[in-house]
């Protein structure tokens, strides 16, 4: 990006819309994130609030508010609401409360997992539309058989809820085990997809 910070505030145009070339702020040598974020009310989800980076969507929040979903990230984001670069990926997700089944293929940065969590992550995506999977299946597609928990952890982790579906992950038993936006839109949304807990 090609951006003049000194002329920007000499015209007096926010700052936060643009980044350095070099990634680097004014007064910290820490690498700055970018975050473009925004807000929308999904029918049979509720208000979801969705960040994006230069690489992709970077997390989703369907149960807290804006303080919850900058509050992930662990840098002092520079920050730009924009509700432009997220028109498909909303038109999807209310595609997905109406019951449609959608593909989830858009673009994420998952940097802020740890390899073992992209790999439960990965695992979890592959989980098809009206099917669950257990934690122990989980930890086993991962590599870690015998690591369910740390699998659940991941799961629990998960940035993109709905995109990466972790809420198709059910304890071995049959119950409905946890969810890290809350059990009952865990139940929501399996029963938007015709899975009654």
């Amino acid at each position: 990006m090609t951006c003049n910070s000194h002329e920007n505030l000499r015209r007096g145009s926010p700052v936060f819309f643009c980044a350095l070339d070099t990634g680097r702020s004014l007064s910290s040598p820490a690498r700055m994130t970018t975050l473009t974020i925004a807000c929308k009310k999904i029918s049979g989800i509720g208000t979801v609030w969705i960040a994006r980076t230069e690489k992709g969507i970077a997390r989703i929040e369907p149960s807290g508010g804006r303080r919850t979903l900058l509050g992930y990230f662990s840098k002092d984001p520079v920050i730009n609401e924009d509700p432009r670069p997220f028109d498909a990926i909303i038109k999807k997700l209310d595609s997905y409360a109406r019951g449609q089944r959608v593909d989830f293929d858009d673009a994420l940065d998952l940097t802020e997992g740890t390899e073992f969590q992209r790999r439960v992550w990965r695992a979890i995506a592959r989980i098809p539309w009206g099917e669950t999977r257990s934690y122990a299946w989980l930890a086993a597609k991962a590599g870690r058989p015998k690591a369910v928990r740390a699998a659940a952890n991941a799961c629990g982790a998960n940035p993109v809820p709905i995109i990466i579906p972790c809420h198709r992950v059910i304890a071995s038993n049959g119950s409905i085990g946890g969810f890290s936006s809350g059990l009952p839109l865990k139940r929501r949304l399996l029963a938007i997809e015709g899975i009654g807990l």
